[in-house]
């Protein structure tokens, strides 16, 4: 990325496209779930909607520069900043005192991989000093004006600190924005400069800065889906007196990681440089000629109230950090994703900023948090960065994006071997499809299937354990603690214990141990699982709605008191015989704590198997719980119970598209396994539906 003059430049780029080598899984180019590898200090909890990410196989074959970071405008295209390469035949280095060089170009088209790609001018020079680079930083078109931001660096682009060789290890200031009316045809230079930046700091030369390297998020097109006509701009920072310093780092063996060295020398090691740093830090204006390079426009994020509400403040003394990981920070993006009503944010620790890095990948609901993790992508590149998801490329669902970045800059520095992983990386402008990855499905076995008659709680929990299964699903309440403790042993759950109630009102309604037993469940997570039944009214009878309203209020609320859920079960010749039955009673219940569950095999035996996405669209607001099992297609209606419930590996029944539909609705909860009436060995059973579970799964992650 950052080196001294062109000509090395252009040296590394033909060097690194020469490099063939590739680190990656077999087929990469079909495809393939980048394994996600989180730190145990991460301070970033599991996203529970978003859970990894996709390579497609999918890539662009562009030769141009790096640094690359595309803003969406008005007309249609994209307009990116770009340096240390050629691009359309034009050269442009950002190291130098007095003659730092950016570049400025315009993408045209929607397809990534087949775009045309022209500089708007020749390429802009402006001085660094005292420092000894200036790179592009926040580009932002709005309203056919264009703001382009750069950031200092020093001391030097490759600098040898007791015989190892890092690249611009200070991150300096912000000198302003130079402003564009004509989109990027001629350019009106900032009133500020390195040595009176619009920004105050650092308060000495090579000191720590907050809103350093920024860029904007990216709100779509000419900043469509800003949730107050603001710009934002993130950057990465760090403070004095760092508790946590970088260590000073000397070159080992050949192929061995770099080794620590003692250090006394005024030198930090890169712990905030160009593409390393400690906390991320956030900042909006309105964007107009006027405002962009006035401070006193600017507002700076200032931390959280007592209510959880984000403060601003026009100070930046004031300024606090967003997010914070100390030495597991770096270069900051982020880009709005309007389907998903969630922002993406990217950050890459690239310390020692000559070695493979680490890229990562945090999801939230609002800009200012709280930000949760999506996947952590160890030596992604193998050296990639500046990250950024272009909002144009953004598929209506939310799901497909094309990740921009560009990588390997310094290979074989320090003595570093690098590959470029994922195939089709490169020295200049990468742009990858990928896919976000929900949360697989708990997938456990019910006791219908576990021969519960024969094998002991201990012999039930220990089986499913060893094949696989997240837990149980249980039936009654008889020895239920006993099984719950068997299974707790395992690190498994009980999901579900499955109950009879009664709507009739002269009948008992439910087992008269259900209130002492609920109590003890407290904090079990345990769902009760209703089949609702009736001697007085004919299956799906609507005139019982009121009873079975009243019956199931006085469950759910027993059950709330234990934070306990309640699901009911549509089962052939019971009350609730239909899904549908189930969504009725549910809205009529209105309970928070009561949903539905869907039943493969009694959908297929009451209902014959029809009409299954738009009943499933309906149920999956109140979608708890989902059952399934191999079965055969036909008319279902007629069949036996034989060819409605089989091993999850046999039947004619598209079970994949079922899986798919539920899916593509949102639903991310259990699914449970049904084996009622299956003959033959219990465990060898529980094995085939198991590896029916893996081949399906694995189906869904590649399509």
């Amino acid at each position: 990325m950052k080196i001294l003059t062109t000509l090395l430049f252009s040296f590394l780029l033909v060097n690194s496209l020469m490099a063939e080598n590739k680190t990656t899984p077999a087929n990469a180019d079909e495809g393939f779930v980048w394994k996600s590898q989180i730190p145990e200090d991460c301070p970033f909890e599991q996203s529970p909607s978003l859970t990894g990410i996709k390579f497609t196989g999918r890539h662009s074959d562009y030769t141009c520069g790096d640094t690359w970071y595309p803003s969406w405008a008005s007309d249609g295209n994209l307009y990116s900043p770009w340096t240390d390469g050629r691009t359309e035949g034009m050269g442009c280095s950002s190291a130098g005192d007095v003659d730092a060089r950016t570049a400025h170009a315009m993408m045209i088209g929607d397809d990534p991989v087949n775009l045309t790609i022209r500089n708007t001018s020749k390429v802009k020079v402006a001085g660094a000093k005292p420092y000894l680079g200036r790179y592009p930083a926040g580009s932002l078109v709005y309203n056919g004006i264009w703001y382009y931001a750069t950031y200092c660096l020093g001391p030097d682009g490759g600098y040898n600190h007791r015989g190892f060789k890092w690249n611009w290890p200070n991150l300096g200031p912000l000198p302003g924005f130079q402003i564009s009316k004509d989109l990027g045809k001629t350019w009106i230079p900032s009133p500020h400069s390195p040595a009176k930046p619009l920004f105050p700091e650092p308060s000495k030369h090579l000191g720590p800065v907050k809103m350093g390297a920024p860029h904007f998020v990216d709100f779509g097109k000419n900043m469509q889906h800003s949730p107050d006509g603001k710009a934002y701009m993130l950057g990465m920072g760090a403070v004095k007196d760092d508790p946590m310093p970088r260590p000073c780092l000397k070159v080992g063996k050949p192929g061995q990681p770099f080794e620590t060295q003692p250090c006394t020398e005024d030198f930090d090691h890169a712990n905030l440089s160009w593409i390393s740093a400690d906390q991320i830090y956030l900042a909006r204006v309105t964007p107009s000629i006027e405002t962009i390079n006035d401070i006193k426009a600017w507002e700076f994020f200032a931390g959280h109230d007592k209510n959880a509400k984000p403060v601003w403040t026009s100070d930046f003394e004031k300024i606090k950090p967003l997010i914070e990981w100390n030495n597991n920070m770096g270069c900051v993006t982020a880009t709005y994703v309007p389907a998903l009503k969630k922002y993406l944010m990217c950050i890459t620790d690239g310390w020692p900023t000559v070695a493979k890095m680490d890229s990562y990948i945090l999801e939230a609901d609002t800009l200012t948090g709280p930000w949760r993790m999506v996947t952590y992508m160890k030596d992604f590149g193998q050296q990639a960065y500046f990250l950024n998801f272009p909002s144009k490329f953004i598929s209506s669902d939310g799901l497909t994006l094309w990740l921009c970045y560009s990588a390997n800059f310094s290979d074989g520095w320090n003595g570093m071997k690098l590959d470029f992983n994922p195939p089709g990386g490169r020295y200049g402008l990468c742009l990858h499809e990928v896919k976000l990855l929900g949360p697989a499905n708990p997938f456990f076995a019910m006791d219908t299937g576990t021969n519960r008659k024969t094998l002991n709680a201990s012999e039930q929990a220990q089986m499913i354990e060893d094949i696989g299964y997240d837990g149980l699903g249980y039936t009654g309440l008889g020895g239920i603690n006993e099984m719950i403790e068997e299974l707790q042993k395992r690190d498994l759950k009980m999901f579900t214990t499955y109950l009879g109630v009664s709507i009739d009102p002269n009948a008992r309604k439910y087992d008269p141990t259900l209130p002492e037993t609920i109590e003890p469940l407290k904090g079990k997570d345990v769902m009760l699982w209703l089949t609702v039944n009736s001697k007085q009214f004919k299956p799906s009878d609507p005139n019982g709605d009121p009873y079975a309203v009243e019956v199931l209020r006085e469950i759910a609320d027993m059950a709330e008191q234990s934070g306990l859920k309640i699901a009911l079960y549509p089962h052939i010749t019971s009350w609730v015989e239909r899904v549908s039955d189930a969504v009725r009673v549910v809205k009529k219940v209105n309970r928070k704590n009561v949903g539905v569950t869907f039943n493969l095999c009694h959908w297929l035996k009451v209902e014959g198997g029809q009409n299954m996405k738009q009943i499933m669209e309906s149920a999956v607001p109140h979608l708890f719980m989902v059952t399934i099992n191999g079965a055969d297609k036909g008319d279902t209606k007629n069949m036996k119970w034989d060819r409605l419930i089989q091993p999850l590996d046999s039947g004619s029944f598209d079970t994949l598209l079922f899986l798919k539909t539920l899916k593509k609705l949102g639903y991310t909860g259990p699914i449970g396994l049904q084996h009622y009436g299956i003959k033959g060995d219990t465990r060898q059973n529980l094995e085939r539906s198991m590896n029916g579970w893996r081949k399906l799964s694995n189906q869904m992650k590649t399509e």
